[in-house]
């Protein structure tokens, strides 16, 4: 530079020199005429200031435009550079993948240099071999060659240690791979440059590849370079990014795996992190919940309201604090459950003192209260009522509770330190208590009857309950004793015992006990072939006694019965009571000869006979009773239990009909009879199903003459046997309970006639009346089913007349007038049929809702004849007229009968002298006429 400037400074003083010169020999050539050296002396001087001041501003000039040249090529390399680098950095900051980022970096590069290709080969650590991370332009078959394992001494592990370069392919005696790869993309010189992080750890290559031969110039190897470091940078970056990925993982499946709660939040409470616990805690999945503060949070969660506004106090705290802080805190979730939550909360700060962080763990304590809460009362279970003991394996006892010394009348010092076999009562063998050990150490748990000796030598029951307690291997570690004291139980047992088999006022066998007795009699005699008898004994008229003198002075006789019973027999044989005024007694053991046999049981029922009759002194007054004795032989199982029982109970009812205070024994007759009445009651249970049953009406007059309405009487045709009378059937029906079904039927086809007659002019005003049972009137559902078969029916409520017995009424006064009361609120009315016969209070027909009073026929049929019958009947008119009730007599056969009643104010009649009960069809045929 210093040689080209001297040069420029030369030019120019030769030139001003060479100019002065000139001029100055045309001056002296022109003017002076004589050349002389002295005049050219002074110019000269000039002429060289002159030139070397051009050439000092020609040198300036040149250096200025060199420097500004220089200038814009830095400027030009540094735009490049930073353009490159921002490249790399924004792609960076974008958090690209890595192999995007070095492909952008690649392209800039081969952009500025188009005759230098690039590639990046990252090292794989998991499998130690080279792969491409980027390549632009070579193809991708010719980096195959550096996709290989690398080995200590292969050349490939060279590249990732020093720089390599191959001006020219043909030195063969450089790096191979890098000649195969130059070979294959058809380059003539190759740079490779190990990428290296800051810890010196080995990433991979930058290679470099030409399409000539020849070295890197300074701005290409400087480029080189920045590319190199560019490369490190991005990988560095994404090595950082996946650190940080990787930590963070480790972080979040740490926090995640932790059970507590964990929250994290900023200095303004805002929600940043939370784990699943705690997510679960405040049901937030599917929730946006991250920066929400717990007031904002509140709002979002109403069912979470109040656990959030505790949050922000107990946060506040913890602020305040500034350190540590350890708190209860109790959360209630959507279902109302409660959780206790241990709450530890740490705040972090700035250095300059504000609000950084709140780390908050909350551990869900409430199992481990309520483990307290149960050990507690553990503890106070074990000094609870009953008698408890702790014992080690091999049974010597560890641990009593007081009750078990109260219980045991042993002190624990007494106990403590002894084997458990020191309550023995020595009732048990040593079977027993093999099995009983045997089965605690197989099962873990024994529980049973145990007889134990009290200290005072005592022997009482208890309930012993045996627990295994073991470790986590299974093995026996303790056993837990509970010792329940049952004596008292077992005296309740035995009085429960007493009233399942025995009759509680006269301590004789009840029905149960007498039954097992007899099976057991049955089969003694079946083994003996002697035979056995049953006597089935009812006290005559004891009704009378009962109700003249009280049910005390019945208990009374009753009493007495019972004990002078137990006189009559042997010790071997039975009594039992089965109720009421009824007796039994089991004889056993008697002779193998039937007659003889009889004989036995018939001198035993004499005995009862005379003992019976004896006078009674009860309540200082005397009294007398006599039995009627029904006998049922048997031998063996011929008959079963209950057979016979119910054969002697038939014999009985025949001693009653031979005059009572006798005794019969059963016969086949009697057999028949039972038959016939089960044959009838099968029957029976098929009439309704199979349409034999059906409805006769009994028309009914007023008193002038015009047709009031009928009476619905129940009628079975039988397709065997006929006809059969009520009185056969309509009783049976009564006891077995088919009466309600029958019922049923009855009433909806009275209510379905009801409704015919509405379309008939000529039946229109009729009323029907319909008999109901006393089981019929007690169902609970009874007044439902009346108003469902009139709804049914649509018959008119005001038409129908519900007959009931005087009996039935009475039987249970207040639930009577509840249902009558309902009933007549449909608009159903009430007739009391047979008035007259019972044995009723006249003050309840007060109280009762009725309409009429029906007369019985028995007053009717002798009303002309019989003073009595005429006085009876003129009463009950006179009475019913007086509490604004309607008689209606039945049974009226004759003009004279139904004259007297007319004079005496009956207002209704029902008998022969009108019509007899006739099918419907035949009463809707006759109506017209009678209606006129």
């Amino acid at each position: 530079m210093r040689r080209q400037e001297t040069w420029i400074y030369l030019k120019f003083v030769l030139l001003a020199l060479a100019l002065v010169l000139t001029v100055a020999a045309l001056q002296n050539v022109f003017f002076v005429g004589q050349l002389h050296w002295q005049f050219f002396l002074m110019p000269t001087a000039v002429a060289i200031l002159f030139g070397l001041l051009l050439g000092h501003v020609a040198t300036l000039k040149r250096r200025l435009e060199q420097a500004r040249s220089e200038q814009e090529a830095q400027i030009t390399e540094r735009t490049w550079k930073l353009s490159l680098q921002n490249t790399v950095l924004d792609s960076i900051s974008h958090r690209r993948p890595l192999q995007e980022t070095l492909t952008l970096l690649i392209e800039h590069f081969e952009q500025k240099h188009p005759d230098l290709l690039c590639a990046v080969l990252l090292l794989d650590w998991s499998r130690h071999t080279l792969h491409v991370g980027a390549a632009l332009s070579l193809p991708p078959h010719a980096l195959q060659a550096l996709s290989v394992p690398l080995t200590e001494d292969s050349a490939l592990t060279t590249l990732l240690a020093v720089p390599h370069a191959l001006p020219e392919i043909t030195n063969t005696d450089k790096c191979g791979p890098l000649q195969t790869l130059a070979a294959e993309a058809g380059m003539q010189a190759c740079w490779s440059q190990p990428i290296r992080s800051h810890s010196r750890q080995r990433e991979g290559v930058f290679l470099l590849c030409s399409r000539h031969t020849g070295t890197l110039s300074d701005e290409e190897q400087d480029h080189f370079d920045a590319a190199v470091r560019l490369a490190l940078l991005a990988i560095e970056h994404k090595r950082h990014d996946e650190q940080i990925v990787n930590v963070n993982e480790q972080l979040t499946a740490l926090i995640e795996a932790i059970p507590d709660a964990i929250f994290f939040k900023d200095g303004a409470g805002r929600w940043l992190v939370t784990n699943a616990a705690a997510q679960r805690l405040f049901q937030l999945q599917g929730c946006d919940w991250k920066g929400y503060t717990d007031r904002e949070l509140a709002t979002l969660r109403p069912a979470f309201h109040a656990a959030h506004e505790a949050c922000l106090g107990s946060d506040e705290q913890a602020w305040q604090a500034e350190e540590l802080t350890l708190s209860e805190e109790e959360i209630y979730s959507e279902d109302n459950s409660m959780h206790q939550f241990e709450v530890r909360k740490v705040p972090l700060f700035q250095p300059d003192g504000r609000r950084k962080a709140l780390v908050i763990i909350g551990r869900d304590i409430t199992r481990q209260r309520q483990s307290e809460q149960e050990l507690r009362i553990a503890a106070i279970t074990f000094e609870s009522q009953e008698g408890m003991l702790v014992a080690a394996a091999d049974g010597t006892i560890l641990r009593v509770n007081a009750a078990f010394t109260t219980q045991t009348g042993y002190g624990t010092d007494e106990v403590i330190g002894h084997p458990v076999g020191l309550l023995k009562s020595g009732r048990h063998d040593a079977e027993f208590y093999r099995t009983m050990w045997h089965t605690v150490n197989e099962d873990g748990y024994w529980q049973g009857e145990v007889w134990n000796r009290r200290k005072s030598g005592e022997i009482y029951p208890v309930w012993l309950t045996i627990t295994a307690v073991t470790d986590h291997d299974g093995r026996v570690t303790h056993f837990v004793g509970t010792y329940a004291d049952i004596t008292e139980r077992k005296e309740a047992e035995e009085r429960i015992r007493n009233l399942a088999f025995y009759d509680p006022l006269t301590s004789l066998p009840n029905r149960r006990l007498l039954l097992d007795r007899l099976h057991q009699a049955q089969a003694g005699s079946g083994r003996s072939g002697r035979h056995g008898a049953l006597l089935f004994i009812d006290l005559d008229n004891f009704k009378i006694i009962n109700d003249t003198q009280g049910h005390i002075v019945g208990d009374m006789l009753l009493t007495e019965v019972a004990q002078r019973l137990g006189e009559c027999v042997r010790e071997g044989d039975t009594v039992a009571r089965l109720g009421g005024d009824e007796f039994v007694v089991l004889l056993e053991d008697l002779s193998t000869e039937l007659s003889h046999s009889a004989a036995q049981a018939e001198a035993v029922g004499e005995k009862i006979f005379a003992a019976i009759n004896r006078p009674y002194i009860l309540r200082g007054r005397e009294h007398h009773s006599s039995p009627s004795i029904g006998v049922s032989l048997f031998l063996g199982h011929r008959e079963d239990s209950e057979e016979l029982l119910k054969r002697a109970d038939l014999a009985m009812y025949q001693a009653k009909s031979a005059g009572r205070n006798t005794i019969r024994f059963f016969d086949p007759a009697m057999q028949a009879t039972v038959e016939q009445r089960a044959a009838l009651e099968s029957d029976l249970r098929h009439a309704l199903e199979e349409r034999q049953l059906a409805l006769h009406y009994q028309i009914q007059f007023n008193n002038d003459g015009h047709v009031r309405g009928a009476e619905a009487l129940l009628r079975w045709i039988h397709p065997q046997r006929g006809q059969v009378a009520p009185s056969d059937f309509v009783p049976l029906a009564e006891d077995t309970g088919l009466i309600l079904p029958i019922g049923e039927w009855v009433l909806q086809t009275a209510c379905e006639q009801l409704r015919q007659w509405e379309q008939n002019p000529a039946g229109r005003d009729l009323k029907l009346a319909v008999n109901i049972s006393a089981r019929q009137f007690r169902q609970a559902g009874f007044v439902d089913q009346v108003r469902a078969t009139l709804e049914r029916s649509g018959a008119d409520p005001t038409r129908l007349k519900l007959e009931l017995t005087e009996s039935l009424v009475l039987d249970d006064i207040d639930d009577t007038i509840r249902k009558m009361s309902a009933l007549k609120a449909l608009g159903c009315r009430f007739s009391l049929d047979d008035f007259g016969t019972g044995y009723s209070s006249l003050a309840y027909l007060r109280s009762l809702p009725l309409d009429e009073l029906k007369i019985d026929q028995s007053f009717v049929r002798d009303i002309t004849l019989d003073s009595n019958d005429d006085a009876i009947v003129r009463a009950i008119i006179a009475m019913a007229h007086s509490l604004g009730l309607d008689t209606v007599a039945e049974g009226v056969e004759t003009e004279a009968q139904k004259l007297f009643l007319h004079q005496h104010g009956c207002n209704a009649f029902q008998g022969y002298l009108f019509g007899r009960p006739v099918a419907i069809e035949e009463f809707d045929a006759a109506l017209p006429r009678t209606s006129t």
